[in-house]
């Protein structure tokens, strides 16, 4: 749907859509892509998602506002200070504009009582499940 809104907006537009080792191999040469489109699950903290935030994140941002920004997040324990210091490193991402939000990820998973060995995670993982008898 993208690449068509690009297209129409006046924009040429290449779509390769490639699997995840493809995609982690290809995105290190910024001569082989301008914009490339993943996803993150939600974790349970903020620095863990999205994982653009990383030093070796594609894009390759690095900035000392970022790296700043990021420290005194990281740095910090109590979580009642820790919520002013994610709006700086917010802050740094709106100035700085090192990526762009273009949509939601979501889904919905359901669990048969037949299954044995699941352990719910952020993204489904069914090693050493079986189905009981």
């Amino acid at each position: 749907m993208m690449a068509e809104q690009l297209k129409a907006a006046g924009f040429k537009v290449a779509l390769d859509v490639v699997d995840w080792s493809t995609l982690v191999q290809r995105r290190g040469d910024p001569a082989l892509w301008d914009v490339y489109i993943t996803h993150s699950a939600f974790m349970p903290d903020p620095m863990l998602s999205p994982p653009q935030l990383g030093d070796g994140a594609p894009g390759w941002w690095k900035t000392p506002a970022k790296d700043a920004a990021l420290a005194a997040f990281n740095g910090e324990s109590d979580p009642a200070k820790r919520g002013p210091l994610w709006g700086k490193v917010q802050k740094v991402i709106y100035d700085e504009v090192p990526y762009i939000r273009v949509g939601n990820f979501a889904a919905l998973s359901g669990l048969s009582g037949k299954m044995k060995g699941y352990t719910p995670m952020m993204m489904p993982a069914f090693w050493n499940v079986e189905l009981s008898k």
